[in-house]
């Protein structure tokens, strides 16, 4: 097995983590593949360095990008050129296009042997002029047409075919896939949209109306978008927060599903992880409810007790996931609290924020009606 390792060494702890990674790659076996600029860092290590980058893509069985959701959604369009799958591991803050945490690196196990699932997406294919030329690109999460330096509202016409379908006046406008609705177009009151569909979505950024709202397209559905300024602003076309590319008055984009799919890794049972994490988190709530825990020995010590294999590293994480803070009791000792009643399992991100998306709209009145608390809970495990 040959693993192409793409580090975003801007993250904090970047660079010891993806020693770490290499480290554990070599040990279940695999071949770790490096672009010769990371040599300086992990030149010591076991890797074979490459000075062509396109060649270790090719060369390479799979693709490990270490970072945020931006440098998976970088590496994954070198993956999806050239087929080659890509496994995520978060450094960033969300990492909803990430297959691993950095806490999880027992499941390279799995991925060295084979034993994972590849999630195909979407992505979206983006034709414009430039210098005279039609030129085209493919985006994972969006491509953003947005007005220049100035603050200047743009006019923009949406066509399907030569038919007009919409015409928006804002400060800008997203075509988004599935797996972009969690990005820039959410910021921009869009729906969270499961990253397994085949659609086309276009949110308004800052719409001057009262009822423009996220349009959701087939994927069979080609867009082509134009966008003029009456007050001489510049209109631009961002892809995927990196190609920044002035468009001017009468040129067209057009929008439609790229014939390319990037192939996002998982470990099989990386479901067993993530059950021992649960475990771990509710025994860790069960302890400070009954206990004033005052530090993170005392709480290593008592999951220690209970029968869990755990570092002072992976409490300190448990703690921040589970947002639990150290206050002052009434009896003047420090001690443990959760205030919100648990934290978020990595599992379950997708469905918060679809969950807190829907009651949104709901506290914003989109649907008419008010429900109380066991209505939403009811509604939520119904209908999602």
């Amino acid at each position: 097995m040959k693993v192409a390792l793409i580090p975003n060494l801007s993250k904090k702890d970047a660079q010891f983590h993806t020693e770490m990674i290499i480290r554990t790659l070599c040990q279940y076996g695999a071949e770790v593949l490096l672009h010769r600029p990371m040599e300086p860092y992990f030149g010591s290590l076991p890797v074979t360095v490459y000075e062509d980058f396109f060649q270790m893509i090719d060369d390479c069985n799979v693709i490990l990008a270490i970072g945020g959701d931006g440098t998976i959604i970088h590496a994954a369009k070198h993956g999806a050129l050239a087929d080659k799958p890509i496994l995520g591991i978060n450094l960033g803050r969300m990492g909803f296009v990430a297959g691993l945490e950095k806490d999880e690196l027992n499941f390279l196990e799995n991925l060295v042997q084979g034993d994972y699932k590849i999630d195909e997406r979407m992505m979206l294919e983006v034709t414009y002029p430039e210098n005279g030329e039609l030129v085209t690109k493919h985006v994972v999460n969006e491509a953003v047409l947005s007005r220049g330096a100035l603050s200047k509202i743009v006019d923009f016409t949406l066509l399907s075919g030569n038919n007009v379908i919409g015409e928006y006046r804002a400060d800008g406008l997203i075509l988004a896939t599935p797996t972009g609705s969690t990005a820039y177009s959410l910021s921009a009151g869009g729906p969270v949209i499961d990253p397994a569909m085949d659609c086309i979505l276009l949110t308004p950024v800052c719409p001057h109306s009262l009822f423009s709202r996220t349009v959701v397209f087939s994927g069979d559905r080609e867009l082509t978008v134009e966008g003029c300024s009456q007050y001489d602003s510049d209109v631009f076309v961002t892809l995927d927060g990196e190609d920044g590319i002035q468009i001017f008055e009468g040129e067209q984009l057009h929008f439609r599903r790229s014939k390319y799919l990037f192939g996002s890794s998982k470990a099989k049972n990386r479901e067993v992880g993530v059950a021992m994490k649960s475990a771990r988190h509710k025994k860790i709530l069960d302890i400070i409810r009954s206990d004033a825990v005052e530090t993170q020995e005392e709480l290593l010590s008592r999951l220690r007790e209970a029968g869990f294999s755990v570092t002072q590293a992976t409490v300190s994480r448990d703690i921040k996931d589970l947002r639990i803070l150290n206050t002052l009791g009434e009896d003047g000792r420090y001690r443990y609290f959760c205030p919100y009643g648990g934290g978020m399992d990595f599992s379950q991100k997708f469905n918060s924020l679809f969950f807190a998306n829907f009651n949104s709209l709901i506290d914003r009145g989109h649907f008419g009606i008010r429900f109380n608390s066991r209505q939403l809970k009811y509604f939520y495990l119904v209908f999602f």
